[in-house]
């Protein structure tokens, strides 16, 4: 073995077949990464794109993922997929499974260094692995988050324009459904626009009104949005005009965002304070202070 490990020309095949079969690995679990480029909205998927077919491969292992204690986080991973919009890309246990693969990849990837570095010990090199291999494994967990905060966000933004769309239709005397429809089409593409032509097709398909709005305000999970689902529904009910609806909705909208915008107003200069201490401050003292530190030692000497 010592005979080997000295030999340059047998590491060189042994680093360059190793290098080979992962490449070969990755090519093949990739694959398909432009068709899911296209396929994917890149604008709130993002990263996640890129695991996207590594989840597909993932189906596989299904079994394997019904046999582990993940019930509780297959559920918090269906609802968080159904509120991201990824939930038609891949099933919950597809992504379950993208955890597995990555802390293998993790812990695999930095063996190379064994043959790569022979003199490094193999403690450091162990444990190198398992750190990158835990922070693959929670990769899946953060960009899942990441979409689901940016996708609330990016619908909240939306909602008054949308809003205001809605009610110039139905005072002009459009059908609430077909000025759904309308109104998705005059919006900018993005998550909100997906969510009304998904809620449009469900009417399409016969989904009643009100199962269908409910649906809407638990894949949003916003406030605003359960507030005007609960309006639509209270005037579905009750027989309320619902051009009235709409005007109230898209005032109660826009006085929701002056009040976040003033909110993050207020928080901005707490969180400058930080950047301030640690960057600013020691540049001012460093050109304050600095002179006259280096005419002190230049008198001393």
């Amino acid at each position: 073995m010592t005979e080997f490990i000295q030999n340059p020309n047998m590491l060189a095949a042994v680093a360059a077949v190793a290098f080979a079969a992962f490449a070969f690995f990755i090519a093949w679990l990739f694959r398909d990464i432009g068709e899911e480029f296209q396929q994917s909205d890149l604008g709130y998927v993002g990263v996640f794109a890129l695991m996207l077919p590594l989840a597909r491969k993932m189906g596989k292992l299904t079994d394997v993922v019904q046999s582990l204690p993940l019930g509780n986080y297959l559920k918090w991973a269906e609802r968080n997929l159904n509120r991201s919009g990824l939930d038609d890309k891949f099933t919950p246990k597809e992504y379950v499974g993208s955890h597995i693969v990555l802390f293998i990849i993790g812990i695999a990837l930095p063996m190379s260094l064994v043959v790569l570095l022979p003199n490094v010990d193999r403690n450091y090199i162990v444990l190198f692995s398992l750190f990158l291999g835990g922070v693959l494994f929670i990769a899946p967990f953060y960009y899942l988050n990441q979409i689901t905060n940016e996708r609330r966000w990016a619908i909240f933004c939306a909602m008054p324009y949308f809003l205001d769309l809605m009610t110039l239709l139905v005072e002009a005397g459009m059908e609430f459904t077909m000025a759904i429809d309308r109104a998705s089409e005059l919006m900018t593409k993005g998550p909100l626009q997906q969510e009304m032509k998904r809620f449009f097709k469900q009417l399409q398909l016969g989904r009643s009104r009100k199962k269908a709005l409910l649906e809407l305000a638990d894949r949003s999970d916003l406030m605003e949005m359960r507030s005007f689902v609960t309006a639509l529904i209270q005037q579905e009910e009750l027989g309320t005009p619902l051009g009235k609806v709409m005007r109230m909705q898209g005032e109660i909208m826009r006085f929701r965002r002056i009040q976040v915008a003033e909110e993050k107003a207020n928080k901005a200069p707490t969180q400058m304070l930080i950047p301030m201490i640690l960057f600013i401050f020691p540049s001012i003292f460093l050109v304050l202070i600095g002179p006259m530190m280096i005419q002190a030692f230049r008198k001393v000497k």
